[in-house]
């Protein structure tokens, strides 16, 4: 799996590979022409402009920023000075093949550099004869403009030819490391099978993958440069190529765009890059014999068997809490109230796992709301912990079971935990079922709106969480990682400034602590995770999802598509294992080859998501 995966990305780079080069040919292309245009003109400016030839300089000095356009408007620019059907020829003779890397450095840069200097010294020599005798200033400044102007258009195709340059340099070392890493898997296929390695280098080349094969689709690379190439060697004349061109993107900016846009594949890449350099370091060290690695650069980290055993900044909040559930005889109700991820649940959890709280209280249930419910799913749930449930409640009406609930309550100190409760709605179908018997009993309601938790205990406040500090932020996320273990010293840097653009949400430092529990633990991949975490957070902190993002983003390849599978079942619903299994196996995600492997399997693959999300 491994291998197809790298064999897979090598051919997307392959594929990716032409359009830098065939843009980088093309500006070479133009820059050439360019470049022999300007020095003609450079020429004409420097002799005596008469009064005659003004007008002609002034046609030539508005002509550089055309040239210096995108390819498809060069071509319009040239066509009635140039060999029009030359420069197509040669375009599209490009395009049949994919175009590669050859030289170091381009020639022609080296030829826009001279020009450029020659400009420059054009520029100081008038600027002599301009201080010598101010009336030549009127003479020189259409000169002049015209200089600065071919200075600006040189400047601009420079720029091009060197990014293109860059990024294809970039993607064919890329590429020519991954074909060393593909002849390491092909020697070591038959000893090197469940490493975890193997994992590590999955994901790298399907997460490169899928981002070339995104941002090349979303930006119509493909259809763009198509329509150039046919465009081109269906048009005889400039005139009639630019008639087609019009309102059509060009092929260098639509490039340029899927290359380096926000989410691009030039950073995407860079990152690949660095990535596969580091498993390729990686495999130097491991031992022919046992085929084990000699560091844990790329190992999982030694992640808590519970998480919700981990809780930092919580012992005031619970010690608050209990006080509120062991104090007054009579019937209270308990809310509290925050963010999303900011620790609701883990705190109404502490609370009602606590064996004070355990001892305290003749019965317990606790059941999820959401912001989509059904009232019988909610009654089924309460009569699940507090009552003997048998087939003949399904059979019973709501109200029916509101009187059971409320039956099998009466005269017991009960405890109830409402959580996740979006609507007063919910409050009202239900709070009937729940007697006062003077004698202690408690109800604890989660939700994220403070206008709702007073509503439904108008009487007493909702206990409000708080947010992390950054020491906390720190200690919780550290302990996420490495378990009772120490940070290496060199990742403390990055991880407490990790942990600061968390902004002391726990959603957020639980999700980056899975990620970076499963990414080689250096100090440019946490840096990397850093500045993600900072875009998403900054943005909105209460968006969980674009937190929760952060974590499929970083999920293995062949766990993604069971993550979303897992969409077409009910919110907060009980999901059977075998049935889960099966229907994975059916969508074709699971390769069997008997009954027996289809469990292990499916177990495996359930256990790798539970423990990477």
């Amino acid at each position: 799996m491994a291998y197809a995966a790298v064999a897979s990305l090598v051919q997307t780079l392959e594929y990716l590979l032409q359009f830098p080069c065939l843009v980088l040919e093309m500006k070479k292309m133009q820059a050439e022409v360019v470049t022999q245009r300007f020095r003609q003109v450079l020429l004409l400016l420097k002799g005596e402009p008469s009064a005659s030839s003004s007008s002609g300089l002034q046609q030539l000095s508005e002509e550089p920023e055309t040239l210096a356009s995108s390819f498809e408007g060069f071509l319009g620019a040239v066509g009635p000075h140039a060999d029009f059907l030359e420069i197509k020829k040669r375009t599209v003779s490009l395009s049949c093949g994919i175009p590669k890397l050859q030289e170091k450095k381009p020639p022609i840069l080296t030829e826009i550099g001279s020009l450029e200097q020659d400009l420059k010294k054009f520029l100081e020599t008038t600027v002599l004869d301009i201080r010598t005798d101010l009336s030549n200033y009127v003479v020189h400044q259409p000169s002049r403009e015209a200089a600065r102007k071919m200075l600006r258009a040189v400047d601009k195709l420079k720029q091009a030819i060197i990014f293109f340059y860059e990024v294809a340099s970039e993607i064919t070392i890329l590429y020519q490391d991954l074909f060393s890493l593909l002849s390491f898997l092909d020697d070591s296929s038959d000893k090197f099978q469940d490493h975890e390695l193997l994992k590590c280098i999955k994901d790298v080349a399907y997460r490169a993958r899928d981002l070339v094969e995104e941002c090349i689709l979303d930006n119509q690379v493909e259809s763009v440069k198509t329509y150039l190439i046919c465009t081109l060697s269906n048009s005889e004349s400039p005139s009639r190529f630019l008639q087609q061109a019009v309102g059509k993107s060009s092929l260098e900016t639509v490039v340029k765009s899927a290359l380096d846009g926000k989410k691009g594949i030039r950073r995407g890449l860079v990152h690949a890059l660095q990535d596969v350099q580091s498993i390729k370091r990686m495999t130097t060290n491991i031992d022919e014999k046992s085929l084990r690695l000699q560091g844990s650069s790329v190992r999982k980290a030694p992640l808590s068997s519970n998480k919700e055993d981990i809780v930092v900044g919580l012992d005031a909040e619970l010690t608050t809490i209990l006080e509120g559930l062991t104090g007054l005889p009579g019937l209270e109700i308990v809310t509290i109230s925050g963010m999303g991820g900011i620790g609701k649940t883990t705190l109404a959890r502490k609370a009602f796992n606590d064996p004070y709280i355990v001892y305290h209280f003749y019965c317990r249930a606790w059941i999820t709301v959401s912001q989509v419910y059904q009232v019988r799913d909610l009654l089924l749930g309460l009569l699940s912990s507090i009552a003997r449930s048998t087939d003949k409640m399904v059979e019973k009406s709501n109200a029916q079971l509101a009187e059971v609930v409320y039956r099998s309550l009466k005269g017991m100190r009960y405890m109830i935990v409402m959580d996740d409760m979006w609507s007063i709605d919910a409050w009202n179908d239900v709070k009937r079922c729940f007697p006062d018997d003077k004698n202690g009993s408690r109800i604890v309601v989660t939700t994220r709106f403070m206008e709702l938790a007073t509503n439904v205990s108008p009487k007493k406040p909702p206990h409000c969480m708080n947010l992390l500090n950054t020491e906390q932020s720190w200690e919780l996320l550290e302990m996420l990682i490495f378990g009772t273990a120490s940070c290496p010293q060199e990742l403390v840097g990055v991880g407490k400034k990790i942990a600061k653009r968390c902004r002391g949400l726990p959603l957020a430092i639980v999700v980056v602590a899975g990620v970076l529990s499963r990414v080689i633990r250096e100090y440019n991949y946490w840096n990397n995770i850093a500045e993600e975490v900072s875009s998403v957070v900054s943005t909105d902190p209460e968006n969980c999802l674009d937190i929760l993002a952060l974590s499929y983003n970083y999920l293995p390849h062949h766990l993604k598509a069971c993550f979303l599978y897992m969409g077409i079942f009910p919110e907060d619903c009980e999901i059977e294992v075998s049935k889960l299994i099966n229907l994975w196996a059916a969508e074709g995600f699971l390769y069997l080859d008997s009954e027996k492997q289809l469990e292990q399997i499916g177990e495996d693959y359930l256990e790798d998501l539970i423990a990477e999300t």
